[in-house]
């Protein structure tokens, strides 16, 4: 047997060491879980369940959930907790804390796991391998173990390292064999000068090193081919679409904190096209492969939908598996027939929806059931078929089409596809788009033309009929259930669905809208849900027939954009639709570099992006859901020094605002801080942050003539050009205020306000600043101004 390569691990420890706070955060985590567990064990072994699913969300995304194997079936894991030999290896295990001590515990630990070999083969302790149990024994001994699985399969001959786990069973020697050259002595020295103390800060950097170029370290990390920066900015631009980079940063930083934007300004300002554009980008991703021989269509469709119908997913297996592993799911799926013999040779017969994936051959228990298609065309046992296959694929859907594969667009080509593409595909796959006669499933997003004669919320959510005896339902309400449904089945993995309402005030938002403004003040219960209902019928029979419920509770991960226009067709907002969304104008066109630059981002980059995006979204599974420690957390963080002084200079005016401005205030700064760290969005320095959240939260309720604005916009102006406002200053009059901001000039002289503007870009909140001066020129100018 030969040694293995150490040499190379120090090297790629030294260049991954740079994640060493990124480890610090969950090693603690492990120490926590594996203290829980124990104390469990001697208690109550379900709460280990418990534990575990905690432990699993929390490592969810990180380097962690790719190298520790803990999917278990939790009767399994009663199981294996319940076995004597299982629980013996891990006691065994914990108590090791050296090379010496590991050399005289070795012949233990063998015959362990020896013993839970035999029980395997028995069908005693059913899929209990190598990647699990070296899991758990790192888990109990994070220091001299790491866990032994499929994910170090790209790096097996780089280390020189013999595989020893998988399908077949396992060596139980060379199992030891390899955590002795792991815990040899000279290498754990190398190790400890590098600062590392354990071996799993060492599988953490491996998983680093095996994923540079792909998922989240490409995300992160690398440049794309065109060297456009991949951000949403990039990709706005890549779409032929020009905005700020303020206007970009604010608009989706608003919509992760609230979840409620309006997007006011210039007609032809980009303002529906943002919103189209971020909910193109979570969109499905769309891959193609080809099948191998001995396809048979026709059944796999119909069997795939019968195994979704009785388990609510079926499991697809795929060799070999190309790049697809990096594709975060859920994904569009298309397979093209390459075999001849069949009756869709040449076409795509089918697509399916992809909700996660396995590479390797250490499926879930409960994945098995979803393998009966299988057996049930091409006669596969579930052994031998997990045997033939290196990727598993949940499928929630399938998607019927039938179509030549000309019809299928090649993204990164920008080409319709060819016969002669099937070699390229059969080796991996590529990404594609559908034609519209196969695009039958519901994007997360759903655009909607307000109307004039909107009255109420029929045309949005449907009614009734008392004649038909039916819920005459609408496409929205379609969404908003399939949105519920996604959330209420995948949790965490849901995506976010967003609702686009244009020309918003069209007709009177209060009217059609209400029910939406309420429930969404209504606050949150325990599982994300708006605590209030929106009522829609009362009849059993439409709710047992027709499947609508008699009231929807919105769900956390449903967000909605209105855009609108300022004219004489259009109704303004009450306050009180303004104070319950974060309100930005779209007023600054750059001429000078429109149009913007045609470069392309290619697609790997795309999909980068969009994981990127929607785990900064999903937030672990709660999207809008904001606890209120959470919320208290961000208020403490704020410099509330500044919003109660400017609070109170504002009160005597009837336009300062209350607690919930102060909350969402304080979470736009700390999702503004997080989504920069990841790379989505910029801000020039925290005070953007701020001077942004100021300009959507405080300017849009003024609204009046100029004996009622005057005095609080030349103190909103003093405050966002000094960065500071006294109490006293609420006591000075406008010509003193006036002064003090302009200089000697008189008050009220539009020319000094328009000088003025172009020296904004010193003040210390300049966005707050340039618009509180556009409204006092208006309001000199014609006697009245508004935000919009």
């Amino acid at each position: 047997m030969k040694r293995m390569n150490t040499e190379r691990i120090i090297e790629i420890v030294k260049e991954m060491k740079k994640y060493s706070i990124e480890f610090e955060k969950v090693i603690e985590k492990v120490e926590e879980f594996r203290r829980r567990v124990e104390e469990a064990w001697k208690k109550d072994k379900k709460d280990v369940i418990r534990y575990l699913g905690e432990f699993e969300r929390y490592i969810s995304g990180n380097e962690l959930s790719k190298v520790l194997y803990l999917k278990h079936d939790n009767r399994r894991l009663i199981e294996y907790l319940g076995d004597e030999d299982f629980r013996g290896l891990l006691e065994e295990v914990s108590k090791i804390t050296d090379y010496e001590e590991f050399s005289r515990r070795k012949g233990n630990i063998a015959r362990y796991l020896e013993n839970i070999k035999k029980k395997k083969n028995e069908k005693k302790l059913i899929d209990l391998g190598p990647a699990i149990i070296t899991s758990w024994m790192t888990i109990f001994n994070p220091k001299m173990f790491m866990p032994l699985g499929n994910w170090l399969n790209p790096i097996l001959e780089e280390l020189s390292l013999e595989k020893n786990w998988g399908f077949g069973g396992w060596d139980s020697n060379k199992i030891i064999r390899v955590y002795e050259e792991l815990n040899e002595e000279n290498f754990r020295k190398e190790l400890e000068e590098q600062g590392i103390k354990t071996l799993l800060e060492v599988a953490y950097y491996l998983k680093k090193y095996i994923d540079k170029g792909e998922n989240e370290y490409e995300i992160n990390n690398l440049k794309p081919k065109n060297e456009l920066k991949n951000d949403l900015r990039s990709y706005l631009e890549a779409s032929g679409y020009k905005y700020s980079q303020s206007q970009i940063s604010q608009f989706y930083v608003a919509l992760k904190t609230k979840g409620f934007v309006i997007l006011s300004g210039l007609t032809g300002s980009g303002k529906t096209k943002i919103a189209q554009e971020l909910g193109e980008l979570l969109d499905l991703p769309q891959v193609m492969s080809a099948s191998g021989p001995n396809t048979v269509a026709k059944r796999e469709i119909k069997s795939l939908q019968e195994t979704i119908n009785r388990h609510g997913f079926a499991v697809y297996g795929w060799h070999p598996p190309g790049k697809i592993s990096k594709i975060k799911p859920p994904f569009i799926f298309w397979v093209y027939d390459s075999d001849e013999n069949d009756e869709y040779y040449k076409k795509v017969p089918y697509g399916i929806v992809v909700r996660d994936v396995i590479v390797g051959k250490n499926i879930p228990e409960e994945w098995r059931k979803g393998i009966e298609w299988a057996k049930e065309v091409y006669g596969y046992d579930i052994e031998r078929y997990i045997n033939e296959h290196d990727v598993f694929l949940k499928v929630v859907e399938v998607i019927p089409c039938g179509l030549e594969i000309s019809e299928f667009i090649d993204v990164e080509e920008g080409r319709n596809l060819t016969t002669k593409d099937a070699q390229r595909i059969r080796s991996g796959f590529i990404y594609v788009k559908a034609p519209e006669e196969c695009r039958k499933w519901s994007r997360p997003y759903i655009f909607l033309s307000v109307r004039p004669d909107w009255r109420d919320s029929k045309l949005l959510l449907g009614y009734y009929n008392p004649i038909t005896g039916k819920y005459n339902k609408t496409k929205l309400l379609d969404f908003i259930m399939q949105a519920i449904e996604d959330y209420k089945n995948n949790g965490e993995n849901a995506l976010p669905y967003i609702i686009i309402l244009d020309e918003m005030n069209l007709a009177h938002v209060e009217y059609y809208f209400a029910d939406f403004l309420s429930v969404l003040e209504s606050g949150r219960d325990e599982k994300g849900f708006t605590r209030e209902s929106i009522k829609l019928h009362d009849v059993d029979e439409v709710e047992e027939k027709q499947g609508v419920p008699k009231e929807i509770k919105l769900p956390p991960n449903l967000y909605i954009v209105g855009t609108v226009n300022i004219d004489e067709t259009t109704y303004m907002f009450s306050p009180k639709v303004l104070d319950r969304a974060f309100v930005i104008e779209f007023h600054e066109v750059d001429l000078e570099n429109y149009p913007p630059r045609e470069e392309k981002l290619d697609e790997d980059h795309v999909v980068a992006l969009r994981n990127l995006i929607l785990e900064d979204l999903r937030r672990d599974g709660k999207f809008l859901n904001y606890s209120k420690h959470e919320i208290n957390e961000a208020v403490r963080e704020l410099d509330l020094s500044k919003v109660r002084i400017l609070n109170e200079v504002l009160e005597p005016y009837d336009l300062h605002f209350g607690y919930r401005v102060v909350d969402e205030i304080a979470l736009f700064l700390k999702n503004a801080k997080e989504s920069r760290e990841k790379g989505i969005v910029s801000f020039e320095n925290e005070d953007e942050i701020f001077d942004l959240a100021l300009l959507m939260k405080v300017l849009p309720k003024f609204h009046g003539n100029r004996r009622k604005l005057e005095k609080p916009l030349l103190l909103v102006l003093k405050f966002a050009k000094t960065g500071e406002i006294r109490e006293e200053d609420a006591e000075k009059g406008e010509e003193e205020l006036w002064k003090e901001i302009f200089g000697a000039s008189e008050v009220g002289d539009t020319k000094a306000v328009i000088k003025e503007m172009k020296r904004v870009k010193d003040y210390k909140y300049k966005h707050t600043g340039k618009k509180a001066l556009r409204m006092l020129r208006q309001l000199y100018e014609v006697g009245f101004a508004s935000f919009s």
